[in-house]
């Protein structure tokens, strides 16, 4: 949802596009529901005594509000066409400039009325909402009569899609304002209790808030000069299994005094702690006026900006004794940031320490000095680069490294905490790798003088990297620690190859000792015509079934590399990573073909230096038919008749044969039990049955089966029961 920054002087309420409330207003007491249907919106008050209205409309940028039209109790109806002749003003606008508190564009429609009647009055439109996740924000305040809000604090609820929530607000005479949403009940302060810098919800409360309805509400109240701020957060939990979340910020104006106020201008000044003419820091010095409690602890937060781009906020701890407090910005920090001009001082908060709770807050305050970046401190040069060397680590001494270790000398020159860094990078085009291949020496404190940081690389991380070439072992950073602030003071590349690190394959002096896959030869057999277990005339081939790598890495084959048989074609046929062999129509014979294979880092693909070829014979034997002879049996009516239809039918190749199917004979029934038939012929049936079998040729070696479905044909002579 987009945040909203509302300014109003009455009240505020929040809906979205697919829901709203209707609002009956009547003296102190009051009950708030709005609507929006089929997009045009209506809202009815009842004004117990003659006032003056105004009400603001505002919504994002994006969105649309024509046909505004006032109502009153008197019948008359005011629109932007007819608004002069009542002398009324309909404006609508865009706000901008420095004085515009939107933290986002919207578009206002502002309506003013004087000597409103009393009774009745309504205000209608039509809403068009271009996106249909904004919110549509709507403010009345009212002035004359009893209904004047200018000096309390008005409430603010924010409702979701597919929710109806009412609210009741009640003036008490202790000068607290109860509002009592569905089934919980907030508690806004009034303006002129010292309570009022408290958060708006305590803890109990907000437990209280998780009602039945599925909103949840958050948020807190404190004083600005001259306005009250609250920041607000409603979630609807779980509408139509979606979760949504709405959330605003809105601004009171109200005449308060807060317990801290700004006192005069701030001032500000660039500090060079070590007198190189730089500004190390950007001193701010804040006067607050107010009483500061001893017995508590306060703490001040300054935000500075730019024209471009704000900057992160300074905190101090403020010294109860003391009118004038300071924050530190660091130099370095500034010296990235800001080009030239002066900084603008954003925002100035105060915390209580005791309960983290903001008790005061204020901004847009002026702006710093002219400052340019080069007023600020550069990074200062703390050692003097010397040599760095490479070397394997091959702690076990079996020529298999365990790592590189990278040894960089420098030349400390001044007292200190140090840490050593550096990264892997890539040699053809000086891309850092990933942050796992960050390494670091530990923290430790040095003396100046030359001192020796070693750093080592595993094995196993330098092959699971995305490598693509040689690599290097060359940037280097030194990193110093003082009292304030880490950062780095020194940044040096060596630029340094070590010869050793190669897992490309172009002509590297050492590959860390990889050791080449082998491929073995495979030998397949196919018959004319047969079918694999997918029906297709082919056989499958797993070409690395029978392959391996000494080092037990991950092979792969290329298929760039395969060299395609003579008499048929090879293509990778299923997502097992297998291959299909057809031969050519008619050929029977031998045929071959050769493929590659490569060894490969598992984790990210990339390919090491090694590679194999394997050759794969293919025997193809033609396929010469089956002859199938007629069967005869006999048999008594109404028992079974097993009949082993097979035995006389023959196959020159000597192929297994098996029975696909049998007939249903007219006169009893028939099944394939254990490749023979059983016929069962019906208790009365006496006579001759003759039926039909059907059977293919079967390869048991590869499991194929023949193309060719091949019948005979069954006679059997059921002979009457004794």
């Amino acid at each position: 949802m987009n945040l909203l920054k509302l300014s109003l002087i009455g009240f505020m309420l929040l809906w979205n596009q697919a829901h709203a409330q209707n609002s009956v207003i009547s003296g102190g007491n009051f009950t708030e529901n709005i609507n929006i249907v089929d997009g045009k919106f209506e809202h009815q008050f009842v004004i117990p005594q003659s006032a003056s209205l105004v009400v603001n409309v505002m919504l994002p940028e994006s969105t649309e509000v024509q046909n505004i039209s006032v109502t009153l109790a008197d019948g008359t109806v005011v629109t932007t066409e007819n608004a002069d002749e009542h002398n009324v003003s309909i404006k609508s606008f865009i706000p901008v400039g420095a004085e515009s508190i939107w933290v986002f564009p919207v578009r206002t429609v502002f309506i003013k009325l004087a000597g409103v009647p009393v009774g009745a009055t309504t205000i209608a439109g039509d809403v068009t909402v271009n996106n249909s996740k904004s919110m549509i924000p709507i403010a009345f305040s009212y002035k004359g009569g009893g209904l004047s809000f200018e000096n309390d604090v008005s409430p603010i609820i924010a409702v979701n899609t597919s929710t109806t929530v009412s609210l009741t607000q009640t003036i008490l005479e202790d000068g607290l304002q109860t509002l009592n949403p569905a089934n919980a009940v907030l508690t806004i302060h009034h303006k002129d209790l010292p309570s009022v810098t408290k958060q708006m919800f305590d803890d109990g409360a907000l437990g209280d808030l998780l009602a039945n309805d599925g909103i949840y509400y958050t948020g807190y109240i404190f004083p600005q000069t001259g306005r009250y701020s609250l920041f607000f957060e409603s979630t609807v939990v779980d509408i139509n299994g979606v979760t949504h979340k709405d959330s605003s910020y809105s601004s009171i104006r109200v005449n308060s005094v807060s317990p801290f106020q700004l006192a005069g201008n701030f001032t500000d000044q660039g500090v060079d702690t070590d007198g190189d003419g730089y500004f190390d820091q950007l001193k701010i010095v804040i006067e607050l006026e107010g009483s500061i409690p001893l017995d508590k602890q306060y703490s001040l937060a300054v935000q500075i900006g730019s024209s471009e781009k704000s900057y992160n906020t300074s905190y101090s701890k403020i010294d109860p004794l003391s009118s004038e407090h300071s924050v530190y910005f660091d130099g370095l920090k500034l010296r990235k940031w800001h080009n030239s001009g002066p900084i603008n001082l954003e925002i100035v908060k105060v915390f209580d320490d005791t309960n983290h709770k903001l008790v005061s807050y204020h901004e847009n305050l002026g702006s710093t000095k002219q400052y340019d970046q080069n007023d600020f401190a550069r990074k200062k040069e703390i050692i003097d680069q010397k040599s760095a060397t490479f070397s394997f680590v091959d702690e076990d001494g079996n020529n298999i490294y365990e790592g590189i270790k990278a040894s960089f000398i420098v030349d400390v020159l001044e007292d200190g905490v140090y840490e050593a860094r550096a990264r892997l990078k890539e040699a053809a085009i000086h891309n850092v790798w990933d942050s796992k291949h960050f390494q670091s020496k530990a923290r430790q404190t040095l003396t100046a003088g030359i001192h020796t940081f070693d750093i080592i690389y595993p094995a196993k991380d330098i092959i699971e990297t995305n490598l693509t070439g040689p690599g290097e072992l060359a940037l280097f950073t030194f990193y110093r620690y003082d009292d304030k602030v880490f950062r780095s003071v020194d940044k040096n590349l060596f630029g340094i190859t070590p010869p050793f690190v190669c897992w490309d394959f172009g002509d590297c002096s050492a590959s860390g000792h990889n050791t080449s896959p082998i491929a073995s030869d495979d030998i397949y057999f196919y018959i004319e015509g047969f079918l694999d277990n997918s029906g297709e005339p082919r056989v499958v081939l797993d070409l690395l079934s029978n392959d391996a790598d000494p080092d037990g890495d991950d092979i792969k084959l290329v298929n760039s590399n395969l060299i395609e048989p003579t008499n048929g074609t090879v293509s990778y046929c299923n997502s097992g990573g297998k291959h299909c062999y057809i031969p050519n129509p008619g050929f029977s014979g031998v045929d071959t073909f050769t493929y590659n294979i490569i060894d490969f880092y598992s984790k990210n693909g990339i390919a090491k230096s090694g590679s194999d070829t394997g050759t794969v014979t293919i025997n193809v034997r033609a396929n010469n038919m089956a002859t199938p002879a007629n069967d005869y049996a006999d048999g008594t009516s109404g028992q079974l008749i097993t009949i082993d239809v097979l035995a006389n039918d023959t196959d020159p190749d000597g192929d297994n044969l098996f029975i696909v199917s049998v007939d249903q004979p007219l006169n009893g029934s028939a099944n394939v039990v254990n490749n023979k038939v059983v016929y069962t012929p019906a208790a009365e049936f006496v006579g001759t049955e003759l039926f039909n079998y059907d059977f293919k040729e079967q390869d048991l070696a590869s499991g194929m089966t023949g193309g060719y479905i091949y019948s005979g044909t069954i006679e059997v002579t059921a002979k009457p029961q004794n």
